[in-house]
């Protein structure tokens, strides 16, 4: 069985944020403060983030047990 790592592009975008390589992950997206905004579960090799509706700012992305900070424009 093939590990495959997550690719996440644009750490810093305006609206929409694109996870490659994440089937059968899910991602989870919290606020600053720490309070959980989010859960997107893969459906297919991609995950699509529109969070378009959430003010600029930073946010944590919680993907394969890591956390990456990301900026909305």
């Amino acid at each position: 069985m093939q590990n495959k790592r997550s690719t996440i592009y644009k750490l810093s975008f305006i609206d929409v944020l694109y996870i490659d390589n994440a089937k059968d992950n899910t991602v989870r997206l919290y606020s600053a403060d720490g309070r959980l905004l989010q859960v997107y579960k893969a459906l297919g090799d991609r995950i699509e983030l529109n969070i378009s509706n959430y003010a600029s700012g930073v946010y944590i992305l919680v993907c394969n047990n890591k956390a990456f900070n990301i900026i909305k424009k």
